[in-house]
């Protein structure tokens, strides 16, 4: 998981948690997650970070602005 935080002095972070792959995630076995994290996790990744990118970009243009 990634979120943007935005201090009180217009400081901008990108935290990142995670709790690992290719174990047993709710009877899901660990080789088919690491299948499903291979196929799926680069592409989710990639949009996750334009995402932060384009947040953090406006919250740096708003805080420019005031």
């Amino acid at each position: 998981m990634r979120w943007i935080s935005v201090g009180n002095d217009g400081s901008v972070r990108i935290l990142t948690y995670g709790e690992g792959v290719n174990r047993s995630w709710y009877g899901i076995s660990g080789g088919t997650m690491g299948q499903i994290n291979t196929t799926l996790g680069p592409g989710i990744f990639t949009n996750l970070g334009i995402r932060n990118q384009v947040g953090v970009r406006n919250s740096l243009m708003n805080g420019q602005r005031k």
